[in-house]
């Protein structure tokens, strides 16, 4: 009797063992990152056509297909560190973005405006299409902080790429 009661028991625990113990392993299915984000000016520039804008990208987030490892969904976030430079069209209908990779490469997007498709007392919003990739840049004028957002095709699959920008 107590040898069945010895396997019983050992099976119990075998089973709450192959339950629980793989879960203390497991990633977490979401993983939230806090930052300090404070005001990076108390100041701000105004926004007038023709003004130049530094920012420095406090997070970024990446998604992007691999279709040629698998396919594999991948994805990267953290603390940012990119700077970028945004400057309002000479007139005022359009914002320009420059990343210092694409200044390196030659491949600069200062030539080509994002047109602005709204902007009130507190806000400038400008997006541009093109085919399947799509940008789209919001800029908070009271704090000049900024949300960069790009989905698209890219080399072995669809991406998409967002940065969390504080200007000055």
């Amino acid at each position: 009797m107590w040898r069945v009661l010895t396997i019983v028991a050992a099976i119990i625990v075998a089973a709450a063992a192959g339950f629980f113990v793989p879960r203390f392993f497991q990633f977490p299915p979401r993983i939230d990152f806090k930052y300090r984000f404070g005001d990076p000016i108390l100041t701000p520039k105004p926004i007038a056509p023709n003004v130049s804008y530094e920012c420095v990208a406090f997070t970024q987030a990446e998604v992007y297909e691999n279709r040629e490892d698998g396919p594999t969904a991948n994805v990267s976030s953290g603390k940012g560190g990119d700077e970028v430079a945004l400057k309002i069209t000479e007139d005022g209908k359009g914002m320009m973005i420059s990343f210092p990779f694409a200044a390196a490469n030659d491949t600069a997007d200062f030539d080509k405006p994002i047109p602005i498709a709204a902007q009130n007392g507190n806000y400038v919003v400008a997006s541009r299409t093109n085919g399947a990739d799509i940008v789209t840049l919001i800029l908070d004028v009271n704090t000049l902080k900024a949300v960069y957002s790009y989905s698209g095709q890219g080399m072995v699959g669809i991406r998409g790429r967002s940065l969390l920008l504080g200007c000055r």
